[in-house]
């Protein structure tokens, strides 16, 4: 079946390109989450896999708004930007059941635009570099672009974005040649100063190499009500489609509720779940029933401390022909500004993975655990610089043979922002 790409003509152009930063080899989990916008929550749960390496805490990129970019022509900024990472560990897989001690050397310079008020473009390319022979240097490319248009009591939202990485990954233990594809098109119209319709249509794509591509749209409808300035809730319905390359193709159906709360201004938490009906074509299995959910919970005491508590279970196409990926995961973590110019992120969480047949009985074929922990100091230079040094540890536990391991990372990283 021929497929063709939802996307702008101005991202297709830099898609040639490809890129945007911060893609690497074996598993990390956010050290602070942060909830997505209620009205962003999606049907579709494509994943591209878990990196097996440290790839920085969140949140530390330079943030353009506000700040005059390196050169303007009219209402466009641009942000050139820089980030070199070294890292060494142990542990790293090369293939299922044989791991290896690295060094890691990553380039991964950048810019982003600044489109107006309302859209920024990024693109960033990470050049990678091992010192074992037994991994491919390889380049990674991310292209990102986004913003939303007011129009009367509508709002239209586009997000759009690319990817090609050869990172390791927790799900294939071993390096994987995959390109991703990701467009989000939502509105939202405010029926009175209460009541709230937001409506989502998203197309995912994983092209990988070895393994099933996939092609997946979906669609996600809420109404929404405000009970007071702390408290908002709405119900949604949701479809989707996913289309394999070979393999047993699926459709499904989501309900949920979701929830949005702020009982002070220093705790916020959000919650969204529900059922989901999924069903597998060409394929004698029956309908299955499967919860999803979503949320976090984020805790400000002082202006220069967060913590957070997240948590996840989805659905989603394996890379694996004729099976799907049953997955929840828990992170928490603290981010604390220390004397000003410093700041420290520990983060840690743990994961299970279930991956379930599609044709024949609803088996299990492979069960994984795994967690992970890190810490990052970093302190900041010449305004709009940052240095930082790391320490990260995970582990997968799995009861298929060759994709168990334990991996200790460590290393710094230089970034710089204009």
């Amino acid at each position: 079946m021929e497929h063709k790409i939802i996307t702008l003509a101005a991202v297709s152009t830099a898609s040639m390109l490809t890129g945007l930063p911060n893609a690497t080899a074996q598993e990390k989990t956010a050290p602070v989450a942060t909830p997505a916008p209620a009205a962003r929550v999606s049907a579709s749960s494509l994943s591209t896999g878990t990196p097996v390496t440290y790839q920085g805490a969140p949140g530390i990129e330079p943030e353009i708004t506000g700040i005059a970019g390196l050169f303007k022509w009219g209402p466009i900024e641009g942000h050139p930007h820089l980030t070199y990472r070294f890292s060494y560990g142990d542990g790293i897989q090369a293939r299922p059941g044989a791991t290896y001690k690295t060094a890691i050397n990553e380039f991964s310079p950048g810019i982003a635009f600044r489109l107006g008020d309302r859209w920024r473009l990024d693109y960033t390319p990470t050049l990678r570099f091992y010192s074992s022979d037994r991994f491919r240097d390889s380049t990674d490319h991310r292209v990102s672009f986004g913003g939303v248009v007011p129009y009367g009591d509508w709002v239209f939202g586009l997000q759009q974005s690319y990817a090609a990485t050869s990172g390791t990954l927790v799900e294939t233990a071993r390096q994987t040649d995959q390109e991703s594809f990701s467009t989000g098109l939502d509105a939202s119209y405010r029926l009175g100063t209460k009541t709230s319709l937001d409506f989502g249509v998203n197309q995912n794509v994983r092209i990988a190499s070895e393994y099933p591509d996939v092609w997946e749209w979906s669609t996600m409808e809420w109404i929404g009500y405000e009970f007071n300035k702390r408290l908002s809730g709405g119900l949604g319905v949701g479809a989707g489609y996913a289309d394999l390359e070979y393999g047993t193709d699926m459709t499904y159906e989501q309900v949920q509720a979701r929830v949005v709360w702020r009982p002070t201004d220093k705790v916020s938490l959000e919650g969204h779940g529900g059922p989901e009906i999924r069903q597998f074509l060409d394929s004698d299995l029956s309908d299955q029933v499967s919860p999803v959910f979503g949320g976090s919970v984020i805790y400000r005491p002082f202006d220069v401390t967060t913590l957070s508590v997240g948590f996840n279970r989805s659905v989603s196409a394996s890379y694996f022909q004729n099976q799907v990926t049953e997955g929840a995961s828990v992170t928490a973590g603290l981010r604390q500004r220390l004397l000003g110019k410093m700041d420290l992120s520990v983060g840690g969480g743990y994961r299970w993975t279930d991956y379930k047949a599609t044709v024949g009985e609803w088996a299990t074929s492979r069960s994984d655990e795994g967690w992970n922990a890190s810490v990052e100091l970093g302190i900041g230079f010449l305004k709009r610089g940052r240095f930082a040094v790391f320490y990260h540890h995970s582990e997968n536990s799995s009861d298929a043979l060759g994709y168990t391991y334990t991996s200790d990372q460590f290393g710094f990283m230089v970034s710089y922002g204009w």
